[in-house]
C-alpha cells in the first residue's frame, strides 16, 4: 500500500521533486513516530506498563507480552531510538514501539522506489526489465521491501488502464477480484507459519491491493465514511495501539478478576474499552499526523536550499 500510494503520487505529478520526497520521508515518519514514542517513554519511566505482570498470571502460559519493556526507560537511549534506531538499526530487545520493526522496510522500500523514479522513470515508458529485476532481488532477500515494487506496479497499471479496461468490470473479473480479496484476508489469518511469513505478507499484501485497486465492488466499500475515516487515523493507531495494550489493557486483564469478574466478562471489557482507547489515542494523535506531511517538505526543503 505505501509503494502504491508514494508511486501514484509521483506519476501523476506533472513536476516530481524525488530529492525531496526523499529527504521529507524520513521526516514524515519521524515526526509521528517521535511523538507516539514519546508517550511509551513516559509510560515506561512511571511505571504504568503492566505486561510483565499480565504476561505471568497463572492462565498465561505464553510470555510472548512479557519480552517487552524489560529495561529501564532513559530519555538519551528514547531519542536515539526515535530519531535512528528505528528506521536503521532496529533492536527488537530494547525498542520502545514493538510494531515499528516495520520502518525499516518503510524507509528503505521508500528510497528504493524513489531511486527506480528517478533514474528509470523519466518518461512514459515503463522499463520493466530493471523495475521486475529489482523485484526479484528484493523478494531473494527482502521480500517485504519487494512488496513496494509491487505497488509500484500496480499504481502504474491503474494509471495505464485508466477508463480503457473495460474487460476488468466485467461480472467474470469482479468475481475473481473478490475471490482474490478473500483469499488475501484467509492468508494472513490462517497462515502462520513464521519461517515463511515474509512470503506470505508480500502475495496476501499483493492480492488484496490489486483487488481493492480494480474491483468496483471493494472500491465502494473502501471508499464509505467508516472506511475514510479508519484510512485517517490508520497510522496513528497503528503508533498507540502497542503501548495501550501494554499499559491499560495488561492493567484490566490483571485486576478485573481480582474484582470478581468472570474471565469471559473481563476478556469483553478489555476488548470494548482497549478498542475505545485506540480510537480516541488514534483522533488526538491525528493533528500531528497531518501536520507532518507539510512539515516534512519544509524542512527537507531547507536540506536541499544550498544545492
Amino acid at each position: 500500500l505505501s509503494g502504491y500510494t508514494l508511486s501514484i503520487s509521483q506519476l501523476y505529478s506533472e513536476k516530481r521533486n524525488l530529492a525531496l520526497a526523499s529527504i521529507a520521508r524520513y521526516f514524515r515518519l519521524m515526526i509521528p513516530v517521535i511523538s507516539a514514542t514519546f508517550i511509551a517513554y513516559i509510560l515506561l519511566r512511571v511505571g504504568l506498563f503492566f505486561n510483565l505482570q499480565a504476561a505471568t498470571t497463572p492462565e498465561n502460559s505464553l510470555n510472548w507480552l512479557g519480552t517487552f519493556y524489560t529495561f529501564h526507560a532513559n530519555f538519551k537511549d528514547f531519542l536515539a531510538f526515535s530519531l535512528y534506531e528505528v528506521f536503521f538499526r532496529y533492536n527488537g530487545d530494547v525498542t520502545y514501539n514493538p510494531p515499528l520493526w516495520t520502518m525499516q522496510i518503510e524507509m528503505l522500500g521508500s528510497l528504493v522506489l524513489y531511486a527506480y523514479l528517478a533514474i528509470f522513470r523519466t518518461t512514459e515508458s515503463i522499463n520493466w526489465k530493471v523495475i521486475l529485476t529489482i523485484t526479484a532481488v528484493l523478494l531473494s532477500f527482502i521480500p517485504l521491501c519487494a512488496c513496494f515494487c509491487v505497488g509500484y506496479l500496480i499504481a502504474e497499471l491503474n494509471k495505464k488502464l485508466e477508463g480503457k479496461a473495460n474487460f476488468l468490470r466485467s461480472t467474470p473479473c469482479q468475481i475473481i477480484l473478490l475471490l482474490m480479496f478473500a483469499v488475501s484476508i484467509m492468508m494472513s489469518i490462517y497462515f502462520k507459519s513464521y519461517n515463511e511469513v515474509d512470503l506470505t505478507v508480500f502475495s496476501a499484501a499483493s492480492m488484496l491491493v490489486f483487488s481493492v485497486s480494480f474491483s468496483g465492488y471493494l472500491a465502494r466499500l473502501f471508499s464509505g465514511r467508516l472506511s475514510r475515516f479508519l484510512g485517517r487515523i490508520s497510522f496513528p493507531l497503528y503508533l498507540i495501539h502497542f503501548p495501550i495494550i501494554c499499559s491499560w489493557s495488561s492493567y484490566l486483564f490483571i485486576h478485573l478478576p481480582l474484582m470478581g469478574f468472570s474471565r469471559i466478562k473481563s476478556n469483553y471489557i478489555i476488548l470494548t474499552t482497549t478498542i475505545a482507547m485506540c480510537l480516541m489515542a488514534s483522533v488526538l494523535l491525528l493533528p500531528i499526523e497531518k501536520r507532518s506531511n507539510d512539515l516534512s517538505k519544509k524542512i527537507a526543503a531547507l536540506f536541499l536550499k544550498p544545492f
